[in-house]
């Protein structure tokens, strides 16, 4: 008797079917949780890549800007040729006419010695100028009152908008 119970447990090599299907379903189970975690953090992974991206270009263009918009001259007054809410002319410590002007999605810097003209960054949706006067009341229309430039941009990357105000003080160099 125990051979006869012994040869039929001998012949079972294998998992029967409903341990198969349970075991099937168990791993499909875990492999769908693991691929929603990878596919996420991959979803993040690229996020944070564009977002780190789009605020670097923020970021360079508003220190470029920054840096040479203090370097506006000052004589009896500041040398600006041109202030308007998307140009903004003037001549630099060095005696070097520059130009920033927005138009389209494209800013541009020109310099006339030497002379070159290039866009600066061509991902911009919004970009103005504003000019204040020493006590933060936007200037009315006289180089002599303009203490402070402003620049508000929006860049777009990927679908995404990123803003940006910054706020600098002219430097008198006498």
């Amino acid at each position: 008797m125990l051979d006869s119970a012994y040869s039929i447990r001998k012949k079972q090599n294998g998992l029967t079917l409903i341990e198969l299907v349970v075991s099937i379903v168990v791993l499909s189970i875990i492999v769908m949780v693991v691929s929603q975690y990878i596919e996420s953090s991959v979803e993040s992974y690229r996020k944070t890549k564009n977002n780190v991206s789009a605020l670097s270009k923020l970021r360079l263009l508003d220190e470029r800007l920054s840096k040479e918009i203090r370097r506006t001259r000052y004589t009896a007054a500041f040398d600006i040729a041109t202030f308007t809410s998307t140009s903004y002319e003037f001549t630099d410590v060095d005696g070097i006419s520059v130009t920033y002007s927005y138009s389209g999605n494209t800013l541009s810097i020109d310099y006339d010695n030497p002379v070159v003209s290039s866009p600066i960054s061509n991902q911009l949706t919004a970009f103005t100028f504003n000019y204040y006067q020493a006590d933060g009341i936007t200037a009315a229309g006289s180089i002599a009152d303009i203490k402070f430039v402003e620049w508000v941009m929006t860049l777009s990357e990927n679908g995404v908008n990123y803003s940006l105000t910054n706020r600098v003080m002219l430097r008198g160099v006498l």
